[in-house]
C-alpha cells in the first residue's frame, strides 16, 4: 500500500482491502511460570508512537498501517501505542510526557485552522529533542525532497527523512531499525532476573526527571509536571529463603515483579534495586496520585499470594513508601530518601502497609492520609 497525498487518499499495490489494516488488540506476551504451575503474564516492551500532521486522512492511514498485521510481522509483534496531534500547540502539549517514536510532518499548523508551516515541524523536533534525546524522529514531507530542509532536520536530530508516497516496507524498515537500536540499548538497563529495569537505569531516570525542574524559579517548577516516587519491598524473603530455599524465594520476587508491571502504567519506569526491593517512577502524577498507585499494587500482590501462591503459611506481601517532587524535597537523592523513609515507616508499622506524607510533611499511612480510598486510579 502506498498513500499519495496529492490525491488525498490511499490505494493498494495489492487486492487487501483498506479495512485489513484496521488496528487489533494484542495479547500480553512472556508468561512468567511460578513454582505451583502457574502462569503469570507480563506485559512486553511497548513503544509509543506519536504522529505530528494537520492531514486527518493521512493520519488515519498511518495509524492503521501501524497496527497492521503487515507492519506487526515486520517488527515481530512489538506492541505499539499510537496517539496524534494535528498542530504544533497540540504536538509540544503531548511531547510533555515521553514517547519512544514520533512521526513528524516538516510542514504543520501553528493550531486547528491555521496554515502549516515549515518552521513549526523544525520547532517541535528542536523541543522533542530538548525533552529527551532518546526519542527518534522519522520527518515526513508532502512537498518533495529540499536538500536544505532534509539536512536542517538530520542536524537537528531527525533518525531519517520520508517524502511522501513512500513505501510501506520502506517505513516499516525503518521502524525496524529504531526498535533494534531501543532494545538494543534497552538491554544494557535490563534486571536480567525479572525483567524490569535495573538500578543504573532507573538512578539515571530519577536525575533526569528531576533535573527538568529549574533551580530559583518557583512559578516554573510548579507549571511541570510533578514527579512521583513509589520504593517497595518484599516483607519476607528471609523467612521464604530459610523455611523453602532460595529456588522458592526466587519464583516470588519474579512474581512480584510481574504484578507491580501489570498494576502500573505502560509509561511508568519500574525498576528492580536489587535483592527484594522495587522502585517505580510515575512522571505526571501526583502525592494523591502515587499513594492510589501504591496501593493498587499493595492490594494486587498480596491478592495474588492469597490466591495463587504455593506457599500459604507465609503472606506474600510489600511494605511501601511513596514520595513526590518537588512538593517539600529540592533534590532526586531528597526524594529517593523520603520515599526510603516512607517505605521504614511502613515496616515498623507492621508491614503490608503503604505510607506518604501530608502536606506537613508528616509521614502518615495511606489510611490516615485518604481514609476509605480504594486505591483506584
Amino acid at each position: 500500500m502506498i498513500f499519495n497525498s496529492k490525491l488525498g487518499t490511499p490505494y493498494l499495490e495489492s487486492p487487501h482491502l483498506f479495512a485489513r489494516f484496521a488496528r487489533r488488540r494484542l495479547p500480553m506476551s512472556d508468561l512468567q511460570p511460578l513454582s505451583d504451575g502457574t502462569e503469570l503474564r507480563q506485559t512486553a516492551w511497548e513503544y509509543r508512537v506519536l504522529i505530528v500532521d494537520d492531514d486527518p486522512l493521512f493520519a488515519k492511514y498511518l495509524k492503521s498501517l501501524l497496527g497492521s498485521d503487515f507492519l506487526l510481522e515486520k517488527i515481530s509483534n512489538r506492541v505499539l501505542r499510537v496517539e496524534h496531534a494535528g498542530s504544533m500547540k497540540e504536538a509540544l502539549s503531548k511531547i510533555k510526557t515521553h514517547y519512544d517514536i514520533v512521526l513528524l510532518d516538516i510542514n504543520i499548523p501553528l493550531e486547528e485552522g491555521l496554515p502549516p508551516q515549515r518552521a513549526h515541524g523544525l520547532a517541535v523536533l528542536r523541543e522533542i529533542k530538548k525533552a529527551s534525546s532518546e526519542t527518534e524522529v522519522i520527518m515526513i514531507s508532502g512537498y518533495g525532497p529540499e536538500v536544505d530542509t532534509v539536512v536542517q532536520a538530520i542536524n537537528e536530530g531527525a533518525f531519517y527523512y520520508l517524502d511522501k508516497p513512500f513505501r510501506n516496507e520502506l517505513l516499516a524498515a525503518l521502524l525496524t531499525r529504531v526498535i533494534e537500536k531501543k532494545e538494543s540499548e534497552r538491554k544494557a538497563w535490563l534486571d536480567g532476573f525479572t525483567g524490569l529495569y535495573n538500578k543504573a537505569f532507573f538512578e539515571f531516570s530519577l536525575k533526569n526527571e528531576v533535573a527538568k525542574f529549574p533551580k530559583n524559579d518557583a512559578p516554573a517548577r510548579r507549571r511541570l509536571s510533578p514527579v512521583s516516587l513509589i520504593l517497595l519491598d518484599f516483607d519476607h524473603l528471609k523467612e521464604y529463603n530459610d523455611q523453602y530455599g532460595h529456588l522458592e524465594g526466587d519464583f516470588v520476587i519474579k512474581a512480584i515483579a510481574a504484578v507491580i508491571k501489570q498494576t502500573t502504567r505502560g509509561s511508568d519506569i519500574v525498576a528492580r534495586n536489587g535483592g527484594d526491593e522495587f522502585a517505580v517512577l510515575l512522571v505526571g502524577a501526583d502525592h494523591v496520585q502515587a499513594l492510589r498507585r501504591a496501593e493498587r499494587i499493595r492490594k494486587a500482590v498480596y491478592k495474588y499470594g492469597m490466591e495463587y501462591a504455593r506457599v500459604k503459611d507465609l503472606p506474600m506481601t510489600v511494605s511501601v513508601g511513596v514520595a513526590s517532587y518537588p512538593s517539600f524535597l529540592e533534590s532526586a537523592e531528597a526524594l529517593y530518601k523520603a520515599a526510603d523513609d516512607a517505605l521504614y515507616a511502613s515496616k515498623r508499622s507492621g508491614r503490608n502497609t503503604v505510607h506518604g506524607y501530608a502536606e506537613s510533611g508528616e509521614l502518615k499511612s495511606f489510611q490516615e492520609l485518604l481514609g476509605s480510598d480504594s486505591g483506584e486510579v
